[in-house]
């Protein structure tokens, strides 16, 4: 496996990985792979690598636009300073509501192994959730 775990990757699911980066939603990276839909949701749900890979690419784009952001931080920041000020109320909470969504950086392990540890937490936690509830 290389270092980034893409080598445990199928052509297909890099593919599909590549589209959901790039703005596709899940069925219509499906459509343009060639996979259903649950495919991809299974890949979510069951698959170490591919979660770690979509997660890293996330985070990758993540990086490459803040680093182009940075070099417009000050532009931005005069613009969303006009934009607080405007008499329009609406216009106010649409610059502050798109600052705060857009501010967070993506999140998630992005080794195979953490999304597997993270994705057997979670099921002992279900399971012994269903467990205490039949008790």
């Amino acid at each position: 496996m290389s270092d980034n775990g893409k080598a445990d990757l199928t052509p297909q699911q890099a593919q599909v990985i590549a589209h959901l980066v790039a703005g596709m939603s899940q069925a219509e990276a499906a459509r343009q792979v060639g996979v259903a839909a649950e495919t991809i949701s299974r890949w979510k749900a069951n698959n170490p690598a591919f979660v770690a890979a979509y997660n890293q690419a996330k985070q990758a784009q993540w990086d490459a636009v803040t680093m182009k952001l940075d070099g417009l931080a000050n532009l931005a920041v005069d613009t969303l300073a006009d934009l607080l000020q405007d008499d329009d109320p609406k216009v106010r909470l649409q610059a502050v509501r798109l600052w705060l969504e857009h501010r967070q950086r993506p999140e998630g392990p992005t080794d195979p192994q953490e999304v597997q540890a993270e994705m057997e937490h979670r099921r002992m936690g279900a399971f012994l959730k269903r467990v205490s509830a039949a008790m």
